[in-house]
């Protein structure tokens, strides 16, 4: 992955209430005005490490309510 992962697409990303700091990362615990994954690759040098695709909406098993 060359050009790092979408934050959009993770499940540890959320927008925040705080108009300055609008973006959040839940597992690295922070909030910014960049793009988590963004920050992450400034500060550290290398692209975000807790990456966490978000399941695909309708791919959990559905459950057979006949009784």
């Amino acid at each position: 992955m060359t050009s790092g992962p979408n934050c959009f697409n993770c499940q540890h990303f959320a927008i925040s209430w705080q108009p300055s700091m609008p973006y959040a990362c839940k597992l690295l615990g922070f909030k910014s005005k960049a793009l988590p994954a963004i920050e992450v690759l400034r500060i550290d040098g290398r692209v975000c490490q807790g990456f966490t695709p978000k399941p695909i909406a309708g791919s959990a098993q559905k459950i057979s309510l006949r009784a």
